[in-house]
């Protein structure tokens, strides 16, 4: 349930809400907004959150897809992209979808499964308008999918097993880690991830290659005596887990 706000385009704004059965409730404190720009989420008492947004066509995430490549981008490295070897990806924790966009500017085939409605969404509205851009539209429509629904579900509709599995769950963190705006916001209405470790699990029934997690680099790993190897960052840490070995549980 969310706060509809009413506005010009009320044609997408019907489909929008109709997809995704959102609900218009006057005392949601998330304000759904559709304007020429597209759609997006704002917290209605706290303006200072800023704005939800998914635009794969503009600021740092457009910035950083052309500047990317397989030297300069752990997240690579840690997917295991090769010389000839540009993997299928399931991002099974979608979220804003800005890794799996990136794997895809990169050359790899990316899956994303998103199960909150409200992210579905605008996930689903940022990708549409990229698939119209000039600049990306020819190859994004090529490499780059969305599904909306549970991973544990969607994955045994897949017609191809994924070669990796990426998964970026919500964690419950210290504020002080959390210097985005827009990741309080995220969190605030979607919350933590608490099947995470049986989703990695899970995985390791449908990945041919690897399952990559990244996580906050104060969290220790889920299962740390199965983690092949790791690759870190100032705050993120990414674990490897060969899809060779036995399913943990």
């Amino acid at each position: 349930m969310v706060y509809i706000e009413n506005n010009s385009n009320q044609k997408y704004l019907r489909y929008i809400t109709n997809k995704w059965n959102l609900k218009h409730n006057p005392k949601s404190v998330i304000k759904l907004i559709i304007n020429s720009t597209g759609l997006e989420l704002k917290h209605r008492h706290f303006p200072n959150l800023g704005t939800l947004k998914v635009n794969f066509t503009k600021g740092s995430i457009f910035h950083r897809s052309f500047l990317a490549n397989k030297k300069n981008e752990l997240l690579a490295k840690a997917i295991g992209i090769k010389k000839n070897f540009y993997p299928f990806v399931l991002d099974a924790t979608a979220g804003l979808g800005r890794d799996a966009f990136i794997l895809s500017t990169l050359g790899c085939k990316v899956h994303m499964f998103e199960r909150n409605p409200i992210v579905a969404a605008l996930l689903f509205d940022g990708l549409n308008r990229a698939y119209t851009h000039i600049k990306v539209s020819s190859w994004l429509k090529k490499r780059l999918f969305f599904s909306y629904g549970s991973s544990f579900k969607l994955i045994k509709k897949l017609k191809k097993y994924p070669d990796v599995i990426y998964l970026d769950p919500m964690f419950a963190i210290k504020k002080k880690a959390l210097s985005k705006k827009e990741m309080n916001l995220l969190k605030f209405f979607v919350g933590n991830d608490s099947d995470a470790r049986d989703l990695l699990n899970f995985s390791f029934c449908y990945a041919k290659h690897r399952i990559v997690i990244k996580r906050p680099r104060s969290l220790l790993p889920f299962f740390k005596k199965k983690v092949t190897y790791s690759i870190k960052t100032k705050k993120y840490r990414f674990d490897i887990y060969l899809s060779s070995q036995k399913k943990i549980l």
